[in-house]
């Protein structure tokens, strides 16, 4: 499915809008980190809230200031800097692995997408978000988020898992494509995702792609419903 321009259009001008009076503030939206950085703040970012993330990681990069040092942490003093966040030994395994990795041939990071998901705990999703991010790459972040805003403006996913799914991955493919910056556009989608187009209870009046849903009537309607 390819979109009319108009619609694609409107879409990109509207959400861009929206972000640049309502995006959320994060340290690495500043270009405040290193590349290694980057991808370590990605893997923390999976299942906890990106406000948490935000908090923690000064302390965290105080004390594991580069890769070296980070490959040289004992797992179990790792495991218990990571215990705020949760996940620790499953987080633990994999940054020591992943900064090893870093380490082991010459200090490089990959510039490819393959070459990213080959490193320990660096999947599809972390590797397009550190090519975005680090380098401005024209690669969607194709997340819960960007995946239902798409769901709900163009229609479902064609596979259960949207890592596959070539309606969601495409369309996202175009507006990212066509977007005036690749790294707002991702933003922008998590942002609004997070806090408008939400999974249950969506706030649609505040949505600034209300009048381009076909989906906003049916939950303005669900919301009517529910305060009468």
């Amino acid at each position: 499915m390819a979109l009319a321009s108009s619609t694609r259009t409107a879409v990109l001008e509207r959400l861009e809008q929206w972000f640049t009076v309502h995006q959320r503030d994060f340290p690495w939206r500043h270009d405040a980190l290193q590349p290694w950085q980057v991808l370590v703040v990605e893997i923390m970012l999976q299942q906890t809230q990106a406000e948490r993330v935000a908090r923690f990681i000064e302390s965290f990069f105080s004390r594991y200031p580069t890769t070296a040092v980070l490959a040289a942490a004992k797992r179990s003093d790792l495991e218990e800097q990571l215990a705020p966040l949760g996940l620790q030994r499953q987080r633990a395994a994999k940054l020591l692995e992943l900064s090893a990795a870093i380490e082991a041939p010459d200090g490089q990071i990959p510039r490819d997408l393959e070459g990213l998901k080959a490193l320990p705990g660096v999947g599809p999703y972390v590797a397009a978000a550190y090519l975005c991010v680090v380098h401005q790459d024209r690669v969607a972040t194709v997340d819960v988020n960007l995946a239902r805003i798409i769901e709900r403006l163009f229609g479902p996913r064609h596979k259960v898992d949207i890592r596959y799914d070539p309606h969601i991955n495409g369309l996202a493919a175009e507006l990212v494509e066509a977007a005036t910056d690749p790294r707002e556009f991702n933003w922008a989608a998590l942002d609004l995702g997070a806090m408008v187009c939400r999974p249950r209870k969506p706030r649609c009046p505040e949505c600034p792609l209300l009048q381009v849903c076909p989906g906003s009537g049916h939950h303005l309607s669900e919301a009517a419903s529910a305060s009468n």
